[in-house]
């Protein structure tokens, strides 16, 4: 298949095949996989990462591996933060899903989901949280 080749880490992937992308957890610390999302009519497709830490994560890591992958995240809400899901512990169980927003100007870091959101001053703050409540083991 041909596509537009995005390099997000040593690797380059066609964007239009993220179905047969390996799953990142494999090759990656804290980025668990590739997601791809419809807009509301169906004409475009948004492009995002599940991320992951576990209890004994490194920070430094997490930053340099989201960093390698930010500007290919397509994915936003109505306030311009990207969109990122968190893999965690509670997969999702009874719709306890939050994602980590990062706004792409500001560096503003919020963890959303149904029942929580959480405002941070720093990426690391967010980070410290993730590995206290949002783990992944």
């Amino acid at each position: 298949m041909t596509g537009v080749q995005t390099c997000a880490l040593p690797i380059c992937f066609p964007v239009t095949i993220l179905t047969t992308w390996p799953q990142l957890y494999s090759i990656s610390k804290h980025l668990w996989d590739v997601e791809g999302y419809h807009s509301d009519d169906y004409k475009e497709i948004y492009t995002t990462f599940s991320v992951y830490t576990r209890k004994d994560g490194n920070f430094e890591d997490f930053q340099r591996e989201l960093n390698m992958v930010m500007d290919k995240v397509t994915y936003k809400d109505d306030d311009g933060f990207l969109v990122m899901s968190i893999f965690d512990h509670f997969l999702s169980e009874h719709g306890n899903s939050v994602s980590l927003l990062i706004h792409p100007k500001t560096k503003q870091v919020k963890v959303s989901g149904r029942w929580h959101k959480e405002d941070f001053t720093s990426l690391e703050e967010a980070f410290n949280y993730m590995r206290r409540e949002r783990y992944y083991e």
